[in-house]
């Protein structure tokens, strides 16, 4: 998995803290990620922006924040996030503020097939917002949307 994310180093620690993934094992990579600049652990890389070269590979899911700009962004005038949904078919995780397009997923494999995604989110209840306990269909039925 890919992540494009303008601030990689937040969300690089989210992902270490509530996955409970420092231990004495990764403690080596995760400091040496932070020295460098280089966030990646298991199968997560989280970059700053996006190389405007990328090609999507197909057993890779990519994720792109819809804030994340290009490497250089003065040769291509849209957001990576546009640019690229022109182009691929993807779903959408949306701000709970106003249901907009917070990041792009291609070639996902937990909702992608989900018959029933609806183009906004639809959180009912404060168990909604327990991800741990919802299954993968009630997961995507709530919180993932399809293009418009």
């Amino acid at each position: 998995m890919i992540i494009f994310e303008d601030e990689p180093e937040f969300l690089f620690t989210s992902y270490i803290f509530y996955n409970h993934l420092f231990n004495s094992q990764t403690s080596k990579k995760v400091q040496k990620a932070y020295k460098t600049k280089n966030f990646q652990l298991q199968n997560v890389q989280i970059n700053r922006c996006v190389p405007q070269n990328l090609v999507f590979q197909p057993n890779t899911t990519y994720i792109i924040d819809e804030n994340v700009g290009f490497c250089h962004q003065n040769t291509i005038n849209t957001t990576p996030a546009k640019y690229f949904s022109q182009k691929k078919p993807s779903v959408y995780i949306k701000s709970v503020k106003d249901s907009g397009n917070n990041y792009a997923i291609y070639n996902d494999i937990v909702c992608h097939n989900h018959q029933k995604l609806a183009t906004f989110i639809y959180p009912q209840t404060v168990g909604d917002f327990n991800f741990g306990k919802l299954n993968n269909a009630s997961f995507c039925r709530i919180w993932i949307t399809r293009p418009l």
